[in-house]
């Protein structure tokens, strides 16, 4: 069971964790803490064997994609074809033009999702401007990650951190995610004042919700080690 566990430290835990995320089963372990993880595996082999099962699952349901100039990629929901061609810059519209020499320059995989980054950050931003005028605070700064753990981020200090591969879900999962963390400046807690709030800027947040749950492999793009 080790092989289907990725070990990794971190400065903010305080005991040994084990967690299940986005099909990747993970020990999480305090550094400079001196463990044993075959051990820790084997005393929670119930629970790795049921989340390798989940993961199993979630591979299972990881869309084909025809990753190449003249293939195919979904954003928002919408087949748009791979269109590398002269042009000054990556643009997507009714299909995701790569601009040719920057292609040269580095290569096909990193101008696509370069493209894609931007288009995300793009939508992001005026999917904000548009939600916070629902909200009685505003935000500081918008970032795009790359995260691991979380679909998006609100800090303390008004700072938005958004995952750039939503856009390859629905738009209306991606709307979830940014009224889930404007409504975060109002209220940190996930309390049902929270809920409340969210429903009601968007009354069928659940079906998002319940998306991201169940159909989140649809957002893998690349090696899946990195969703």
């Amino acid at each position: 069971m080790e092989e289907f566990v990725e070990s990794r430290k971190s400065s903010k835990a305080k005991r040994p964790k084990l967690k299940y995320r986005k099909g990747n089963i993970s020990l999480v372990v305090p550094e400079g803490m001196d463990i044993d993880e075959e051990e820790i595996i084997h005393d929670n082999r119930e629970w790795v064997r049921e989340n390798i099962k989940k993961a199993r699952e979630f591979d299972d349901k990881v869309p084909e994609r025809d990753l190449r100039p003249g293939g195919e990629i979904s954003v928002f929901d919408e087949r748009r074809k791979i269109v590398v061609e002269k042009r000054r810059s990556n643009e997507i519209k009714d299909n995701v033009y790569l601009s040719r020499h920057l292609v040269d320059r580095t290569d096909f995989m990193d101008q696509l999702e370069k493209a894609l980054r931007q288009f995300a950050r793009q939508k992001y931003e005026e999917k904000a401007s548009v939600f916070i005028k629902e909200i009685d605070e505003s935000y500081n700064k918008i970032f795009i990650r790359d995260q691991k753990t979380r679909w998006g981020s609100c800090s303390s200090n008004g700072n938005l951190n958004f995952y750039w591969r939503v856009v390859l879900g629905p738009e209306h999962v991606f709307d979830y995610i940014v009224v889930h963390e404007l409504v975060h400046l109002e209220e940190m807690n996930h309390n049902q004042t929270f809920w409340n709030k969210v429903e009601q800027i968007l009354p069928n947040y659940r079906r998002s919700k319940a998306w991201l749950r169940d159909e989140s492999a649809k957002l893998v793009f690349g090696d899946r080690k990195q969703m």
